[in-house]
């Protein structure tokens, strides 16, 4: 027995149903549509295969997905007559909305996280558009509530430029060729002046999507501590 909806989100073969049909007829059909992502387990015959490994197990639920995006639950249970029930449902808009959520929470763990730290930290995607900060960050290049997001790190050093230099030779042309390199950025460490005197120690790492983080310090007592060691040698 099958009901008219069975398999109705793989439109081209649910033709095929008729009672009297094998399971692993079934499976075979399934394997068959064009509608069904394989991608994940490299072929349609190892799909196959994956799917009668499950069926060996009861109860058990999965999800299948489909080309475009749906995802489909499937639940197996065997009956006191050992027959097998399977039911699909479409989980699509249910799975989205915990990936959404958890997505969600996850941001505001990192975001916390980053407020609790006393390095400035700025993260960037893998074209340099900025997707996160921390307030240490605000404190450290000019204080206020900087609008960080969504803004290109070009855009930023412009903006940046009357408050920050760079220090050593490093220039804000060498961390934008830096930013743009496709893969493989090697990390990278300079240092940066603010106006009022602040030394920052600054620290670049790619990320493993290709984006890349910014981490400041402010080693400006380091630096006097080091100018004052250096001064008593010379007294000495």
């Amino acid at each position: 027995l099958f009901t008219g909806r069975f398999c109705s989100e793989i439109p081209d073969i649910s033709g095929n149903l008729q009672v009297g049909l094998s399971f692993d007829e079934y499976l075979h059909n399934v394997s068959l549509s064009k509608f069904l992502d394989v991608q994940e387990y490299g072929s349609a015959e190892n799909w196959v295969a994956w799917r009668q490994a499950q069926h060996r197990k009861s109860p058990v639920q999965f999800n299948v997905s489909i080309i475009g995006g749906t995802l489909i639950q499937v639940q197996s249970r065997r009956t006191a007559s050992g027959n097998t029930v399977i039911l699909h449902s479409d989980v699509t808009n249910i799975v989205r909305l915990e990936r959404d959520r958890a997505m969600e929470q996850q941001v505001k763990l990192l975001r916390t996280t980053l407020d609790h730290v006393n390095q400035g930290v700025c993260i960037f995607d893998r074209s340099g558009t900025c997707v996160g900060w921390n307030s240490r960050l605000d404190s450290l290049l000019g204080g206020g509530n900087q609008t960080w997001l969504k803004q290109h790190l070009a855009d930023l050093l412009e903006r940046l430029q009357s408050w920050i230099r760079p220090e050593g030779g490093f220039s804000f042309d060498t961390l934008k060729a830096w930013s743009e390199m496709q893969f493989g950025r090697p990390p990278i460490t300079f240092e940066l002046t603010t106006s009022i005197g602040t030394i920052l120690s600054v620290f670049g790492q790619e990320m493993p999507d290709q984006g890349f983080v910014l981490s400041f310090s402010d080693v400006t007592a380091d630096r006097e501590a080091g100018k004052t060691l250096a001064q008593m040698n010379e007294l000495l």
